[in-house]
């Protein structure tokens, strides 16, 4: 079992506005564009919402639990906001890039396999 972290961001790392608000993200229309229907046909199970997602993130990186962070990063800045990671991860081997991957001319997804102890 391989788990993961998919999520979209801002080029400056953000998630949602300080308001929590995502609109900036629709903008980009829908996913059918994106990697997001290949990664959720193989999905087994989903956390969702930001206090289960932040409470999954910041326990299962240090327990050794999360296999694979995938990010895709939007052309735009929030400048504040909800940050893609709620906590720091400052290991220089912590996180491998896996790959790159450019979707729809717009977002570049980022793979990385999480080698943690």
């Amino acid at each position: 079992m391989t788990t993961q972290f998919y999520s979209a961001c801002s080029l400056d790392g953000f998630i949602a506005t300080p308001d929590h608000d995502l609109n900036w993200l629709l903008q980009f229309g829908e996913i059918e564009s994106s990697s997001y229907p290949a990664f959720i046909r193989d999905v087994g199970a989903l956390a969702m919402g930001s206090h289960t997602c932040e409470w999954m993130l910041q326990h299962a990186i240090g327990a050794g639990l999360l296999n694979e962070l995938i990010v895709q990063v939007a052309p735009v800045t929030l400048s504040a906001g909800a940050p893609l990671l709620p906590r720091q991860i400052t290991q220089p081997a912590a996180l491998r890039l896996q790959s790159v991957a450019t979707l729809g001319g717009l977002f570049a997804e980022l793979r990385y396999a999480v080698q943690l102890p």
